[in-house]
């Protein structure tokens, strides 16, 4: 996900050097915005210069255009969503790649006897998502272990994972609800995971001044 997104005007009192080989991995030009990425080989056309029909498909998710899927605007108060994971980086069979199942028809054990179709997500695709509930949990601990049991909102975000996939796993759902749930689950996920990234890996190296490539 891309650092930067900038207006960009020419100015002669810019040094040569005003961008730097750390500052991102690939760099474009559009109108009057430049446009950075620190961990792609390449920049999404951006479109959001007009008005688009933003459209939900049958599965729940977003079609092509997704408007929280482009480039966006560099905050320092979301500073972590440059550690935000791609799914291309983690296919199956690796871990991570829970964090983009998106379940099917066969994974919605439905509740005989019930006048509305509901039912409970399979349990081993519970268990997945469980697995990235355990990962962050552990590294959260860890980290707030050496800041003196200091609450940050990160701590709120691991309640709401381990609430929501308690739900998927208890709760009967109908497949529609359970689609939003899941997905739900998965964008803390990445928050999470993200943030950890972020304080432990990415900041660190800024604020050292280490230009490696993360």
């Amino acid at each position: 996900m891309p650092n930067a997104l900038t207006m960009f005007k020419g100015d002669p009192t810019l040094c040569a050097s005003w961008l730097q080989s750390y500052d991102a991995v690939a760099v474009t030009v559009q109108d009057n915005l430049v446009i950075t990425t620190p961990n792609m080989p390449f920049v999404p056309k951006f479109h959001h210069f007009k008005e688009e029909n933003v459209q939900a498909r049958a599965d729940g998710r977003f079609g092509i255009i997704d408007c929280f899927q482009w480039p966006q605007a560099y905050d320092n108060i979301f500073c972590n969503s440059v550690c935000i994971l791609r799914k291309e980086a983690y296919p199956f069979p690796h871990p991570l790649h829970w964090a983009w199942y998106t379940p099917e028809q066969k994974d919605f054990k439905t509740i005989p006897g019930n006048s509305f179709p509901v039912g409970t997500l399979a349990s081993d695709k519970v268990e997945g998502l469980e697995s990235l509930l355990k990962l962050v949990e552990k590294c959260v601990q860890d980290w707030r272990a050496n800041r003196q049991g200091k609450k940050d909102v990160i701590v709120n975000r691991v309640v709401s994972l381990r609430h929501g996939i308690s739900h998927l796993k208890k709760h009967p759902l109908t497949f529609r609800d359970l689609l939003i749930f899941v997905t739900d689950a998965q964008c803390l996920f990445l928050e999470i995971h993200s943030f950890m990234d972020w304080v432990l890996i990415a900041q660190p190296r800024i604020s050292s001044g280490d230009g490696t490539v993360i």
